[in-house]
């Protein structure tokens, strides 16, 4: 961010008398709450650092532990003054505490809001460092030390000075052409840049994340994928272990004619009807016992092995499964905050929705991701009149079809829905699966039973093949609707 900017912040923001309450963080952001205060100062550490006062709690801004020495030694602390270096963009905000002797400590909270020194720094009235926190694992720089005095940053930035009606735009993100005629020249340089940053710089940060997550899935994926043809590849090698034990059999029957030096021997298979010839291959090196060994060895590998080995197929299977619904969630949500752990100031957290398909204004569809969702769906949201599908045997999730309009629905909607249940079922990747289907009226929720488990009747069963949910979407919005 331009000096010129951060600078005319400060002058129109010296909002003295606050007292600290406490600093928390979440990602690159870092919050700094003040008692019986609605404003909080926010810290934005990304690419384009900068601060600004705003009034509602967006982000869910959570306590860290690198803070605890900040919280502790501005606790109760007053705000006095804010001020900005000369040399660079550096803010200082200095805070009055009352000491256990009566006595006022000057205390002094560092912004530096450089983008290759992104820092914290806490010192006393004599300018020794007490705490200092750095942003990001990348930062090496060593200047400051707890008890030193501190140092700022050797910089070469030129202040430039910069119209006040110019409009302010990211260093880093240059795609703002908008700014100027949504930021007049009357409003506030605060009001400028917690737009710019809910605006512009948030949902490119939000994007950022949804494309990392992908991209850390499809990583996870593609070491399962290549885990599981290592593993097949194995599973056709134990699954030889007849055909091991045969050939240890057969030279043990035939070990007069074996001698030390021989590259093969041919016998005869009685194992197969008509006696017909096979080749044995031999190790030159061992003598004709050590070759009969190691036939056995690898029949006994083969038959322990080929247990283990389906475990592990079947597991990687899972882990697989489980991350292509979480990549195709992903995928059909768009960019949001996903809170890191529950919000210290005790404000509720906003449940993440089911997956839902509106159909019109008679119909949605809801799609449990849980066994507490699915819960849900049954017991408190879906009416006696509302449908309900599952697959039959297979475990899945439930899905619900709410009928707003109280009408029979469609033969097509009720297949459409008994797809979406086929997919979001352990029978994902097959055909013809069963699923049945009924009223929320004919479910029952037995006593003391484990979340998503419910008993049904008069209910219908029809065959269908799976339909993801993004097809599902694409043909709602298509108004095909054809199933």
């Amino acid at each position: 961010m331009e000096y010129q900017y951060l600078e005319n912040w400060v002058i129109e923001n010296r909002r003295i008398g606050r007292k600290f309450s406490n600093m928390l963080l979440y990602k690159e952001q870092i919050a700094i709450f003040f008692h019986r205060e609605k404003q909080y100062l926010q810290i934005n550490l990304s690419d384009n650092p900068f601060c600004f006062f705003a009034d509602e709690l967006i982000l869910p801004f959570r306590d860290f532990s690198g803070f605890q020495g900040f919280n502790r030694s501005l606790q109760n602390a007053v705000l006095d003054d804010i001020m900005i270096v000369n040399d660079d963009r550096i803010i200082k905000m200095i805070f009055n505490r009352i000491g256990l002797d009566n006595k006022i400590n000057k205390l002094n909270l560092i912004l530096e809001l450089i983008p290759a020194k992104r820092n914290l720094i806490l010192t006393d009235a004599s300018d020794r460092v007490i705490e200092i926190w750095k942003k990001g694992r990348q930062n090496v720089d060593q200047r400051n030390q707890q008890g030193h005095l501190y140092q700022p940053p050797e910089s070469k930035h030129i202040n430039y000075v910069i119209d006040q009606d110019h409009a302010i735009k990211s260093e880093k993100i240059q795609k703002f052409p908008d700014v100027n005629q949504k930021l007049k020249s009357d409003t506030s340089i605060n009001e400028k840049l917690r737009n710019l940053f809910f605006d512009q710089i948030l949902p490119d940060i939000l994007q950022a994340d949804k494309e990392k997550q992908q991209q850390d899935i499809r990583k996870q994926l593609d070491k399962l994928n290549r885990k599981l043809i290592k593993l097949s590849a194995e599973a056709d090698l134990a699954g030889k272990e007849i055909l091991w034990k045969q050939n240890a059999e057969l030279l043990r029957s035939n070990f007069p004619g074996l001698r030390k030096g021989m590259s093969a021997i041919e016998l005869d298979n009685y194992f197969v009807d008509g006696f017909p010839k096979v080749n044995i291959k031999l190790d030159p090196l061992l003598d004709p016992q050590k070759n009969i060994e190691y036939y056995v060895k690898k029949y006994r590998k083969a038959k322990n092995g080929k247990k283990i080995i389906g475990e592990q197929i079947e597991i990687t299977k899972k882990q697989i499964e489980k991350l292509e619904i979480e990549l195709d969630n992903i995928l059909q949500t768009e960019p949001g905050i996903q809170p890191e752990q529950p919000v210290k100031s005790g404000k509720i957290q906003q449940k993440r929705e089911f997956r839902k398909i509106k159909i019109g204004s008679d119909w949605e569809i809801m799609i449990g991701r849980n066994s507490s969702e699915n819960d849900e769906l049954v017991t408190k949201i879906g009416k006696p009149i509302d449908w309900w599908f599952h697959t039959r045997i297979y475990r899945g999730s439930h899905v619900l079809l709410k009928n707003y309009q109280k009408k029979e629905p469609p033969e097509k909607l009720k297949i459409f829905c008994c797809r979406l249940a086929a997919y979001y079922s352990k029978a994902k990747k097959s055909v013809n699966i069963p699923v049945d289907y009924t009223q929320i009226r004919y479910i029952r929720k037995p006593r003391k039973s484990s979340p998503g488990q419910v008993t049904y009747f008069k209910h219908q069963t029809i065959f269908v093949n799976p339909l993801s949910f993004r097809e599902a979407v694409s043909r709602i919005k298509s108004d095909e609707f054809s199933v």
